[in-house]
């Protein structure tokens, strides 16, 4: 580790650093992984919570006086209680027995508050503030299930995507046993010929850089669900969701009215580019989106009168970035990045084993482990040639929507749970 850039957790405004610890390795049983895996974040958590508490404020947290001493609540979704347990119960009890606190979890499948009570004020203040770094910390581990996104499945755009689609799979796909068998026939044939080696193998190596490799109709998007994601979310309640959408309603009321002049954003999708630094060797291709030339610019003199002018080729961006930047600050949603890349996914390999995948974001099963997904990269360079400055078509983006992942509505977009619009 960095000591000069220690990894660092932000928890309802306050920042954490989160220390390094040496762990012995050994053999378990597998039933028991779980259990090993609470207990090394507990003890990551114990090392944090030397995390200089007694310079936190008194009024970090509510903390009522009652009969029997103190009192503080947590509010969590039910699917992290475990992680507040731990196996057999060792995380709590150890939580308790170290903060001197009676600790009352609601039963699972039960949504309820997480209840401290403890004869010390300071005694409750740490075990809140240790349950909140084990509850961030496994919240982190849960894959995402919803995210802010602009749908882009306007009826000119799926029309022209779709012909994106027939250009790029009839100028550069290569048919399986037409192309590769023909190529690989000549090849063995001239190599058996001409020289001495083993024709199989210098066939399957070289047939590695034929171009357009990789290339068919399963890696490309669906066009109804074609989107622009402004942020990936972790919502495990019913509560969650709600307060995600209460929370979309005042970016609305705040700042969104004022850039958006109560009217769409026009803007267009066109041109395409590449995730990775190797056009060879391509994993997902978007199309780029933006505002339109001259748009907007009646409202120009509307948005942030005391900041800097945005021009109206950035109304969009600036839109998209403080919308993310108040979802970050509210912890809704992970600070990975300072600035929403605009873009639509319209070809992913993940797509090509699973149609319901979403890019870099499906790594996780439903307990939060890591699992590695083997994708088969394609060859991009002749469809970023032949298709650079591809037209998708015109844009009128007029909501924000809360979308569910894996989901699909009746009309084949992703399921919407709520939603704010411009005008």
């Amino acid at each position: 580790m960095d000591v000069l850039r220690p990894q660092l957790l932000r928890i309802e405004g306050r920042i954490y650093r989160k220390n390094p610890i040496q762990e012995q390795t050994c053999q378990h049983e597998e039933d028991d992984e779980d259990f090993y895996e609470d207990q090394k974040e507990y003890r990551s958590t114990m090392l944090q919570g030397s995390m200089e508490c007694t310079e936190e404020p008194c009024d970090a947290y509510v903390v009522v006086q009652t009969q029997q001493g103190f009192q503080c609540t947590v509010s969590a979704p039910s699917l992290l209680y475990k992680h507040i347990v731990g196996k057999r119960g060792d995380t709590k009890k150890k939580l308790e027995m170290e903060t001197k606190t009676s600790i009352s979890i609601p039963k699972p499948g039960h949504e309820g508050d997480i209840v401290i009570t403890g004869q010390h004020r300071s005694g409750v203040i740490s075990a809140r503030t240790r349950i909140d770094v084990l509850l961030h910390t496994f919240r982190r581990k849960q894959p995402f299930t919803h995210f802010l996104a602009f749908f882009l499945n306007e009826a000119e755009v799926q029309e022209r995507f779709l012909k994106f689609q027939e250009e790029v799979l009839e100028k550069c796909s290569m048919p399986q046993e037409t192309k590769t068998n023909g190529i690989k026939k000549t090849l063995r044939a001239w190599l058996n010929r001409w020289c001495s080696v083993n024709t199989n193998v210098a066939v399957s190596t070289l047939s590695l850089g034929i171009k357009d490799r990789g290339v068919d109709g399963s890696i490309f998007q669906k066009p109804k669900k074609l989107h622009l994601t402004i942020g990936m979310l972790v919502l495990l309640s019913e509560q969650e969701i709600q307060q995600t959408c209460e929370m979309l309603q005042q970016c609305k009321e705040e700042f969104i009215e004022d850039i958006c002049g109560g009217q769409p954003l026009e803007a267009e999708m066109a041109g395409i580019e590449y995730m990775n630094d190797d056009p060879g060797m391509v994993d997902v291709l978007y199309a780029k989106v933006h505002m339109k030339d001259g748009s907007n610019r009646f409202w120009l003199l509307r948005v942030l009168p005391l900041s800097p002018p945005v021009s109206s080729e950035n109304l969009l961006q600036e839109l998209a970035d403080r919308v993310l930047e108040r979802f970050q600050s509210s912890g809704l949603i992970v600070k990975e990045w300072n600035s929403v890349k605009l873009h639509a996914t319209v070809m992913n390999t993940l797509f090509r084993k699973d149609p319901n995948a979403e890019g870099r974001y499906n790594f996780y099963t439903p307990d939060g482990k890591c699992i590695f997904k083997e994708r088969e990269s394609f060859d991009g360079r002749n469809i970023l040639k032949l298709f650079e400055n591809f037209y998708f078509g015109a844009l009128k983006l007029n909501s924000i929507h809360v979308s569910q992942r894996f989901t699909a509505d009746s009309f084949g977009n992703y399921a919407s749970c709520g939603q704010i619009d411009f005008s």
